[in-house]
């Protein structure tokens, strides 16, 4: 763990249904980062927090000449290091209609801009960022985050996941010279944690249940139940089985962030449902469970 309870810490929401909490500590310039699920709430809204001298003007934050100014994404999109001479250009889009106003940023207190309607009555907006870069590269996308500046970064992110009827897990993840260190450790019981399958690299989804490794680099699935951890060379489908009878609705996947889906009964009053996997085609070799994508070139399991 880098963090502790002297760290300052930050939240926004990612989603309908979740919530990230960072905590930030510094020693010798570097900054220690501890990412967290939390549960959803929608007065928070998504967020974008500037903790440097940088300037926010006309949804516009231009990046001096420095390469020590980060972006820290509250979804799934790893840190990334903002090139000199560029723009973050922020957007606060309208998901669903606002009770008596549109979607727009918010200036709240500690340097934060929350994209929310104006009325606060309600919270259907989605903060979207566009990294502009001047040699003509495609603007990577992205939500909610923290500026920040520093020599260099470390990161710990926290997951929750259901892993059968009455087991639950804390997965902390930690990368180092593209080397996956993990660590499992049971939790209690939570009811907004349902089984899932965590895509934590920036590889979306070839489509709605099918990951599409690419090509290039090294991807593994690692199994929450304590299954070997295997590389994926193939394309896998994901369903969201019945493990149980949702009152009045049925279990399927819920984007609870970027990448991550859920298996959850559609009101969301039980998680009771289960996740399976598969290589894509390949029924007979179906396996129940929640698990996370990662690439690296080794895993380390504790």
């Amino acid at each position: 763990m880098f963090a502790n309870a002297q760290g300052s810490t930050y939240v926004s929401m990612i989603s309908d249904y979740l919530g990230i909490k960072i905590t930030i500590n510094y020693h010798d310039g570097v900054a220690n980062i501890v990412k967290e699920q939390i549960k959803h709430d929608s007065i928070i809204g998504q967020r974008v927090y500037i903790i440097t001298d940088l300037e926010w003007g006309n949804n516009k934050i231009y990046i001096p000449d420095s390469l020590n100014y980060w972006f820290i994404p509250f979804d799934e999109i790893q840190p990334f290091i903002l090139m000199p001479r560029t723009y973050l250009i922020s957007d606060c889009k309208e998901l669903y209609v606002c009770r008596t106003s549109s979607c727009a940023w918010v200036t709240i207190s500690g340097g934060c801009e929350a994209c929310k309607c104006g009325d606060q009555t309600s919270n259907p907006c989605k903060a979207e960022i566009d990294v502009k870069q001047n040699f003509g590269n495609h603007p990577l996308r992205t939500g909610g985050g923290i500026i920040l500046k520093a020599s260099a970064i470390k990161l710990e992110t926290i997951y929750k996941a259901k892993i059968d009827t009455e087991r639950y897990k804390k997965i902390s993840l930690i990368k180092k010279n593209n080397i996956a260190f993990i660590t499992l450790t049971e939790m209690d019981p939570e009811t907004s944690v349902g089984m899932c399958i965590i895509n934590t690299t920036n590889v979306p989804w070839k489509s709605d249940f099918v990951f599409q490794p690419p090509d290039f680099g090294r991807y593994w699935f690692i199994p929450f139940d304590g299954s070997e951890p295997f590389v994926m060379r193939e394309p896998w489908c994901y369903s969201c089985t019945q493990g149980c009878a949702c009152p009045d609705s049925n279990c399927e996947f819920r984007h609870w962030s970027l990448y991550t889906k859920v298996c959850l009964c559609v009101n969301a009053s039980t998680t009771c449902c289960t996740t399976v996997r598969c290589p894509c085609g390949e029924g007979t070799n179906r396996v129940a469970g929640s698990g996370m994508i990662i690439e690296a070139d080794f895993v380390i399991i504790k």
